[in-house]
């Protein structure tokens, strides 16, 4: 539906942004996320896909690719989520490619509301 009617979308996105929503575009890199986005869509963050970080530390391909999202995100003054962080080397190498967003099983599994304040409680 983005793809069909992306200047109505871009219409709809700004009014949520004036009324203070932040926006973001999930699993980025793969299926039907574009750089056209980037381009006319006002978003605050991109999620890079954990399809990317699941082999980052053995794919010197996946790490280019973690790397140039990271730094474009960045370049577009955007946040960018690493999403599927599940080991040290994973969290390592996405921290020296400067994203400092990260979520997956290496902080925790989901979580419902009473596990999560139960989570922060160690704290």
């Amino acid at each position: 539906m983005i793809i069909d009617n992306l200047s109505d979308v871009a219409v709809t996105f700004q009014q949520l942004k004036n009324l203070g929503v932040k926006i973001a575009i999930d699993d980025f890199g793969t299926t039907y996320s574009s750089l056209n986005y980037l381009k006319y869509l006002p978003v605050d963050t991109i999620k890079l896909d954990k399809t990317f970080i699941h082999d980052v530390d053995k794919s010197p391909i996946d790490r280019r690719i973690c790397k140039t999202i990271i730094q474009l995100g960045s370049d577009l003054d955007l946040n960018v989520v690493a999403e599927g962080v599940e080991c040290d080397q994973h969290l390592s190498i996405i921290q020296d490619f400067g994203c400092h967003i990260y979520q997956g099983y290496y902080f925790s599994k989901p979580l419902t509301l009473d596990g999560w304040k139960t989570y922060l409680e160690q704290f």
